[in-house]
């Protein structure tokens, strides 16, 4: 190990730890860092992962595509309740269909591949900014901000191909940085290896992103001539043909016009010049979505970036290539940034691709000893401590803001007697006292990820979960109570074809997942007369709510109960030839 000027070991004087006259191994620290890694991605991603059941309504979408992949063996068109499903590529469903066979058609099967996705994006970002920093605490710190962030554990513990895409995206942008750095052209290769994986998660977008971020950084640095015999271009546009391209040509030869139209004309350029699910938005709706999405490191962000002093292009320039990380991170973010604030339908996940971005940000802030003791750093934490006392006040208030929800009527009656507003209140102040102890105690500063990160992983333990799991009895478990029945009803009465109605204004697919079977959804409940009581019909096993089965205006003689479960019921409809007999 190398002696820097002063006579320390490099991890000693640059990581701020203090002095001690006997440094810690290498490999000790190393060994230990990985132990952390996987104890802090087990919190994040992977602890009661699989004891929340599937949330309506998109996670049972993707789900039961896989599950009926695995059943059909069909690989390549994706189905849900008897229809393609071309919102998204076949990796995410792939993925599942793999982790099914793995532990079994459950939640932790559905949720595996977000998770993985999650903890190999940390372990990306460690990697990157401990090798190209050489500073413990920066790589610490952008793991934490990676994994511990109200982005990352919405996506990271759910069923849905977010947290794999912005998983694939990481990989490609770090494993530029890689090539670019170490002008390997290993590392190339593998960049383009991930962008497949990405292409056949999402689609295009998984290139476009990284080529105009990394366009941009070039252009910024001065470094397109040299990069671009680097690149391998045509060599690294035959891996993308030989991964990606197989399967668009299938499912196109199979499906034709109709995934065309679906895929890259409704869910891909639909979505950015129009909007899409009425989901519009003000063009500073992420700004918002950043600062409570990165919580509780946002409040530094602005300092994170100011420092780079990105503007003096002449001085980027002149620096080795080692030392662009910063403004390399700066144009990931600010591409992804502006790229979806001009798309028309905005979505809080599409800012998920930020995460590793932001991580390496804040990493190289914590890693810059001299602004840690500036004013702008003393200023963003005092920020940073008025943003968490503000959180600790609408924590205590929060029961007081809670809408009345027919699905859920006894929410706030169950969160008050775990006094979990309390708690969380109590954590956030915690977090701001130690805030404020580590800005006036000036070493303090280097320890002031680590208040952050325990705290946040202690909300996550108190009351995130045990939120998520009182949110689930409340609303999910009536739907797989009755699914249950549903399934046992037909099992012991295989001769009736009895057709599946789930009533309701809001479509809650995870009924098909846990009935096994598909089920045809009507939002207006009094559509059910006109559509099927009016005519011939088999009998119906009817799901809903009190009121969906009164405004469907069925008579008492016309069916009988079969179970009742929250705030859901399920009926028996007979079909006309029944009722007669």
């Amino acid at each position: 190990m190398s002696v820097n000027r002063v006579g320390r070991k490099p991890w000693a004087l640059q990581d701020g730890l203090g002095s001690t006259q006997r440094p810690v191994p290498e490999h000790l620290l190393a060994f230990t860092s990985l132990l952390g890694l996987l104890l802090l991605c087990w919190v994040a991603f992977g602890w009661q992962l699989g004891d929340i059941g599937l949330i309506d309504e998109t996670e049972p979408l993707f789900a039961e595509a896989a599950r009926q992949m695995l059943r059909t063996g069909d690989f390549i068109t994706p189905y849900f309740n008897g229809v393609t499903r071309f919102d998204k590529p076949p990796l995410i469903y792939w993925g599942m269909a793999l982790a099914y066979q793995l532990v079994g058609v459950n939640e932790w099967g559905v949720r595996l591949p977000s998770a993985l996705a999650g903890t190999g994006l940390t372990l990306g970002v460690f990697w990157t900014l401990r090798t190209f920093t050489g500073s413990w605490r920066a790589a610490w710190v952008g793991a934490v901000v990676t994994a511990l962030s109200p982005m990352a554990l919405a996506w990271g513990r759910i069923g849905v191909s977010d947290m794999l895409l912005c998983a694939c995206i990481g990989a490609t942008m770090l494993s530029f940085f890689v090539g670019y750095v170490r002008q390997s052209r290993l590392a190339y290769l593998s960049l383009y290896a991930w962008m497949s994986l990405g292409i056949l998660t999402k689609g295009p977008v998984a290139i476009v992103l990284p080529a105009l971020a990394i366009a941009l950084f070039l252009a910024l640095v001065g470094q397109w001539r040299q990069v671009r015999s680097e690149l391998h271009l045509l060599q690294g546009s035959l891996i993308v043909l030989l991964l990606a391209l197989p399967w668009y040509l299938a499912v196109t030869a199979i499906n034709g016009e109709a995934f065309i139209d679906k895929f890259f004309g409704y869910h891909n350029i639909d979505r950015f010049v129009s909007v899409v699910n009425r989901h519009q938005a003000p063009l500073y709706f992420y700004i918002p979505v950043i600062l409570i999405g990165f919580l509780p490191w946002s409040p530094f962000l602005p300092l994170a970036i100011a420092r780079l002093r990105f503007w003096r292009l002449g001085e980027w320039r002149t620096q080795p290539r080692s030392e662009h990380l910063g403004l390399y991170a700066l144009c990931w973010f600010g591409v992804v940034l502006v790229f979806f604030t001009v798309s028309v339908t905005k979505l809080p996940s599409y800012m998920l691709p930020l995460i590793p971005a932001i991580a390496l940000l804040l990493g190289l802030l914590w890693r810059d000893e001299t602004s840690l003791k500036s004013r702008g750093f003393q200023i963003s934490a005092f920020a940073a401590v008025g943003v968490y006392a503000l959180l600790a006040v609408l924590s205590w208030h929060s029961l007081n803001w809670l809408p009345p929800d027919p699905w859920m009527p006894n929410l706030q009656k169950e969160l008050a007697q775990q006094n979990l507003n309390l708690t969380a209140a109590l954590i956030w102040a915690g977090i701001a006292v130690l805030g404020v102890l580590a800005v006036l105690w000036r070493q303090g500063r280097f320890w002031f990820p680590m208040g952050c990160s325990l705290g946040f992983a202690a909300l996550i333990a108190l009351v995130i979960l045990p939120t998520l799991t009182t949110l689930d009895l409340q609303r999910q478990l009536p739907l797989r109570q009755l699914a249950v029945v549903i399934e046992d009803y037909q099992q012991m009465h295989p001769e009736q074809a009895s057709d599946l109605i789930v009533l309701g204004p809001v479509v809650k697919p995870s009924v098909v997942f846990y009935a096994k079977r598909n089920a045809r959804f009507l939002q207006i409940s009094k559509q059910l007369r006109a559509r099927y009581l009016n005519r011939p019909h088999p009998d119906l096993l009817v799901l809903g709510s009190e009121k969906d089965l009164r405004l469907s205006r069925l008579r008492p003689d016309e069916y009988e109960p079969l179970a009742t479960a929250g705030y859901y019921r399920l009926v028996r409809v007979y079909a006309p030839q029944a009722k007669e007999r």
